[in-house]
């Protein structure tokens, strides 16, 4: 019998693909002179700009969050940094849960095999889905990678955003507040 063809996903597919294709040559050029060189002076497109690369964080994992908190920190000003921040955050990390979601434990799992220290973190603390959510962002491990793991094994949406963002805010606001600093030299 034919399955009923999903065709959200299927349309996904080609733009993630795309996306991949478009900035993965390009990625050893992302550093903080490279976006806050490229970003526009004028502060809505500039907005519009770090919105978009929060958003295609969690398709590319290896790209750094810290980069767009500095770059962030450098581009606006503090308040507006701090803003654009959280909001960007807010978007990676629901772009990821929904993609782990959406993959499923069974891929997900698989591809944390291919990080030993992660996999054994997550298999100490699976049963405590609540330190999984906060501790896990206090560890220099990739965001994505947790975002799709807590997404996969259904750890309810907003608990997971609340806590997720309360673990990352010290990472934040220390970085944004670096890059603050270094805009003003």
């Amino acid at each position: 019998m034919l399955r009923r063809i999903d065709w959200k996903k299927l349309l996904v597919i080609p733009i993630i693909i795309g996306l991949a294709l478009l900035i993965l040559p390009n990625l050893r050029l992302v550093s903080v002179e490279n976006i806050v060189a490229s970003t526009s002076t004028y502060l809505p497109v500039a907005m519009l700009s770090f919105l978009f690369f929060f958003s295609v964080k969690p398709i590319i994992i290896f790209l750094p969050i810290t980069v767009l908190y500095i770059s962030a920190g450098i581009v606006f000003p503090p308040v507006w940094a701090y803003v654009i921040t959280y909001i960007g955050v807010v978007l990676t990390l629901s772009i990821g849960y929904y993609n782990g979601k959406g993959l499923g434990e069974d891929k997900v799992e698989s591809l944390t095999r291919k990080y030993p220290k992660i996999e054994r973190f997550i298999e100490k603390r699976r049963e405590n889905s609540n330190y999984l959510c906060f501790f896990s962002r206090l560890i220099p491990f990739p965001v994505d990678i947790f975002s799709m793991v807590l997404g996969a094994i259904k750890v309810p949406f907003i608990k997971y955003l609340i806590l997720s963002i309360l673990g990352l805010t010290p990472k934040l606001i220390l970085f944004v507040l670096s890059g603050i600093t270094i805009g003003r030299i």
